[in-house]
């Protein structure tokens, strides 16, 4: 048979001065009135001392009591049950505890059941429930069980366009400097020229010696 996960919220007790949430018995039943005994439970973030951890609600002894004294550590308070069944619950009840404050039977919960999606589905949920006086049964509860016909995966979240960078402005080219032009070509010097040049200026010099 299928297995069945269903998780317990609890989030009020019947207070005042609120301080733990506990039961004596959690029941479970099948669609044909048989007890269901959980594969496997849990009280995760709880926080319970030996003799009042979560497989008191499965003993059944009804001298016992899970307690967890970490429901006010959540915020908004809350204390968590999560089970593993062998085959499907369609109802439940609980049994309050024998002895301890009334102030810390539960009030509000809702129950969830994960479904094959793998997604926690609400199938119950209760409010302002009134205990018994003392140790009794809470009763009538029912779960409410629509599996989904198929999974859809949820679509990808579109992308959002990515809008292309403008490309830079091309720079306008800087024009053309003309060069300036090249000095004509200076026409070969002759030496025969520079130097009868430098002979006549040698001449003009040239003088007696005056002796001082």
């Amino acid at each position: 048979a299928a297995q069945q996960r269903l998780r317990f919220t609890f989030s009020d007790v019947r207070g005042p001065n609120q301080d733990h949430v506990s039961l004596s018995e959690l029941l479970l039943y099948d669609a044909n009135n048989v007890q269901i005994e959980p594969l496997e439970f849990s009280n995760p973030d709880g926080n319970s001392n030996q003799r009042e951890q979560v497989q008191k609600l499965f003993d059944g002894s009804k001298s016992g009591k899970w307690l967890d004294s970490n429901w006010l550590s959540q915020m908004p308070p809350r204390s968590v049950v999560e089970l593993v069944l062998n085959s499907t619950a369609t109802r439940y009840n609980f049994l309050t505890t024998p002895k301890g404050p009334l102030k810390r039977d539960p009030t509000e919960w809702k129950v969830e059941v994960l479904d094959k999606c793998g997604i926690w589905t609400q199938v119950d949920s209760q409010a302002d429930v009134v205990p018994p006086s003392q140790q009794g049964l809470y009763i009538g509860f029912s779960i409410s069980l629509e599996e989904p016909t198929s999974c859809t995966p949820l679509a990808p979240a579109p992308l959002q366009p990515q809008l292309a960078s403008p490309a830079p402005p091309k720079m306008p080219l800087p024009p053309d400097i003309p060069l300036p032009p090249s000095p004509p070509p200076q026409p070969p010097r002759n030496p025969a020229v520079v130097a009868s040049t430098y002979q006549i200026r040698f001449e003009e010099v040239r003088g007696p010696v005056i002796n001082g």
